[in-house]
């Protein structure tokens, strides 16, 4: 994963292990502790959304069906 901005527009880049491609996510959002980022054009995830708070950083991915949700935890 990656963030990067072209032409003043953030996207976040993803890419599995079975990907020879990044896959591009459109940044819609971006609040003091949140982003979100969206595309469409796939089945699932359509939305990515990341937060933090305090030590631990929330992401939810989701598609007008389903969400599943993942906390992290900062290692000391």
């Amino acid at each position: 994963m990656k963030l990067a901005n072209t032409s003043g527009q953030w996207s976040l880049l993803v890419k599995t292990p079975k990907e020879k491609q990044f896959i591009k996510f459109k940044v819609t959002e971006l609040k003091n502790n949140e982003f979100v980022c969206v595309n469409d054009s796939l089945d699932f995830p359509k939305r990515i959304q990341y937060s933090s708070e305090g030590k631990k950083l929330k992401a939810m991915i989701s598609n007008e069906k389903m969400k599943i949700p993942f906390e992290f935890e900062k290692a000391e």
